[in-house]
């Protein structure tokens, strides 16, 4: 059974931001990125569970997993939880930003 994707605020916002810079790098990264993003995150429909707990999750007392896209130094890690059958994404974040604080979410 195929999950429901379903985009936080937060992850919105975090997609626009990637957006933004990536404009900066040109139409053909821009259009690279966005593939490679979609790409996971249409994985993501699929089996979500295959991913691995996020490093913050046991800190933070989260039930959290991670995604990565894309490929360096254009690392992007695509932050979830699942419930029931719908992938709620939290954050869509750069890797070489800090973990999430609480507040991050």
């Amino acid at each position: 059974m195929a999950f429901v994707i379903d985009f936080e605020r937060l992850a919105k916002a975090d997609l626009r931001e990637g957006e933004t810079f990536m404009k900066l790098l040109g139409g053909a990264a821009l259009q690279r990125w966005r593939a490679r993003l979609y790409h996971t995150i249409r994985e993501l429909e699929i089996a979500p569970e295959r991913y691995p707990e996020a490093e913050e999750a046991t800190k933070l007392g989260l039930d959290l997993r991670v995604a990565y896209s894309g490929k360096r130094p254009h690392v992007y890690r695509i932050v979830f939880r699942i419930e029931d059958h719908v992938v709620k994404i939290l954050r869509v974040r750069h890797s070489s930003r800090d973990e999430l604080a609480e507040d991050d979410l």
